[in-house]
């Protein structure tokens, strides 16, 4: 009978936790943090590669069968890391809007402040030309990315810079095409990105750092947002953790992983 009876309490525990609404909140931000993971994994991923490229003292002075080789080896990599990097980007931040609305009141603070972020991204030079190339990676051509060789006074020196002239042709293409006011705004944008860099050119790594400090705020932002929200409930599913390791002690681990 004390078996039916300690049964009986478990299952009604468990119903109680597996409803609980700080549950469901916490599940969410588990899930948002797993999509910033991959990218953050990407994003780290690339800047070694390109580092490890930049600090490797081999120098390409002669042309030959191994250093062609080499070199390929070194781009075909980079332009791996570099797809990931902005494919995950643009998951992350697709979670993020649903995410968003599925935890926010539309005319809640937090849903204007994150409306003002995100009218903020889609005015962004610099954010509608990684969304365009994005794009054009996909849709086009992946091989974006050409290696840059100096030779003066310090010594030898190279790094990877984008190869802006067939990306800028590809857009001002797709704005002949496009006709929707939204897409356009965004290809734009990205034109008078690569306008406005057309005296310099346009490292990779700068380019991803600054995209990914974009990225890395938003989701700082997000996770804070809805930790304030949901204070209670998550404090309430804190309690309900506490109290089912001392009714299940040996299925905690099962909840909590």
């Amino acid at each position: 009978m004390r078996i039916i009876e300690d049964l009986s309490k478990l299952l009604s525990f468990e119903m109680k936790f597996y409803q609980s609404p700080g549950r469901i909140i916490d599940e969410l931000i588990k899930t948002l943090k797993a999509n910033f993971g991959i990218f953050i994994e990407n994003f780290l991923e690339l800047k070694k590669a390109l580092f490890i490229f930049e600090i490797d003292e081999f120098e390409y002075s002669n042309i030959n069968i191994n250093n062609d080789r080499y070199y390929f080896h070194y781009i075909k990599e980079i332009l791996r890391l570099f797809h990931n990097y902005i494919t995950s980007s643009v998951s992350f931040l697709e979670h993020c809007n649903g995410l968003m609305s599925d935890l926010f009141e539309e005319e809640s603070e937090q849903m204007k402040i994150y409306q003002t972020k995100k009218d903020h991204f889609y005015n962004n030079e610099l954010f509608c030309f990684v969304r365009v190339l994005r794009n054009y990676i996909v849709h086009k051509n992946c091989n974006i990315v050409g290696v840059v060789h100096n030779w003066d006074s310090t010594g030898y020196s190279k790094f990877i810079e984008l190869r802006t002239d067939e990306i800028n042709t590809w857009i001002d293409n797709a704005l002949g095409k496009f006709k929707k006011k939204t897409i356009r705004k965004t290809y734009i944008k990205a034109r008078e990105y690569l306008e406005n860099k057309k005296f310099e050119r346009i490292q990779l790594p700068t380019l991803i750092n600054e995209y990914g400090n974009y990225i890395v705020n938003l989701f700082l932002w997000i996770e804070d947002s809805i930790k304030r929200k949901y204070k209670k409930e998550l404090e309430e599913y804190g309690e309900l953790i506490n109290e089912f390791k001392k009714v299940n002690p040996e299925a905690t681990w099962m909840m909590l992983s």
